[in-house]
């Protein structure tokens, strides 16, 4: 009878750990050339790839090198607070898991390649929750 009691237990757990990572996004942060600039990236960090059962707390931009936050977001207050960067908070209307800060990189150091970070914090099936991201972004002057 003690088996069966740990084989429900793994079996338990193991379908805790596929709820967590079958449900964890893709990624919430992107980067693009700004209009086409080659020496300009643009930064986005959103919970659009959240799932529909969740919703969207705060978001906050970063650079992962000097530990700066570059933009952040209370979505429930639509309060926008920003660095030294420029940056920009959308609100969406009606779905707050489509709301998002954008960022925008230039070549500050030439090709040396700078990792960011966005975090999502949100509510869904009971529990909170904090979605991070990184990724690394390379900017030359031309």
């Amino acid at each position: 009878m003690e088996e069966w009691k740990v084989t429900l237990h793994i079996l338990w757990f193991l379908a805790v750990l596929w709820d967590i990572f079958a449900s964890t996004p893709k990624t919430g942060l992107t980067a693009r050339p700004f209009y086409g600039l080659s020496n300009t990236e643009e930064l986005e960090c959103s919970g659009s790839v959240l799932d529909s059962d969740t919703s969207l707390l705060s978001l906050s931009l970063f650079s992962l090198h000097d530990d700066v936050v570059l933009a952040s977001a209370n979505v429930a207050t639509k309060e926008c607070l920003t660095s030294g960067y420029f940056s920009a908070c959308l609100f969406h209307p009606s779905d707050n898991r489509r709301s998002k800060l954008r960022t925008l990189v230039t070549a500050s150091d030439n090709g040396r390649e700078r990792w960011f970070g966005c975090n999502a914090t949100c509510y869904g099936r009971g529990r909170t929750a904090i979605f991070f991201w990184k990724l690394p972004v390379t900017v030359r002057r031309k």
